[in-house]
């Protein structure tokens, strides 16, 4: 069963993850990829686990 998803809590979450990790990353970059990749999967069927999906992604990003 789907759950309600708070898109803005989700990338808030993640940019604050991910800015502790990545300090010489301003937050609002971190922000906009965060905002980019949950965009990619937000219409999924199953939302249970977007925030851990779009950190990940991010994190692949800024590791280039």
């Amino acid at each position: 069963m789907a759950t309600n998803i708070d898109p803005q809590e989700i990338v808030k979450q993640v940019t604050d993850r991910l800015a502790e990790r990545y300090p010489e990353v301003q937050h609002e970059h971190i922000s906009s990829l965060a905002v980019e990749e949950l965009g990619k999967i937000s219409n999924s069927r199953v939302t249970d686990y977007l925030t851990v999906l779009t950190e990940r992604a991010v994190r692949s990003r800024l590791a280039k």
